[in-house]
């Protein structure tokens, strides 16, 4: 099955509002779909994994982080690409 770009979903998930905005508003110019989310609890509930996508994702966030929830992802074989983004990240936490 031949996935178009209609289909293609960006999925943010960050708890502050500014970057949601400011990256949705980037990606829409660039002609694509997304979907914000404000914590990993929350995307989990709302989006069905195993659709076409890519996940941009705060390294911080409440209650379950970007590491907790790629985990969480690979337990439930998502094969969705991640970007893990973050205004606190060190050499420690690239590696």
């Amino acid at each position: 099955m031949e996935i178009s770009r209609q289909d293609i979903t960006i999925f943010v998930v960050d708890d502050e509002f500014i970057i949601r905005d400011s990256l949705s508003l980037l990606i829409e110019s660039a002609g694509l779909k997304v979907k914000v989310y404000d914590s990993a609890i929350t995307f989990l509930e709302q989006v069905e994994i195993s659709q076409p996508g890519c996940l941009i994702l705060d390294m911080r966030i409440p209650y379950m982080d970007g590491l907790e929830l790629q985990d969480e992802l690979a337990k439930r074989n998502s094969t969705m690409p991640i970007i893990f983004i973050s205004g606190h990240a060190n050499i420690q936490i690239s590696s």
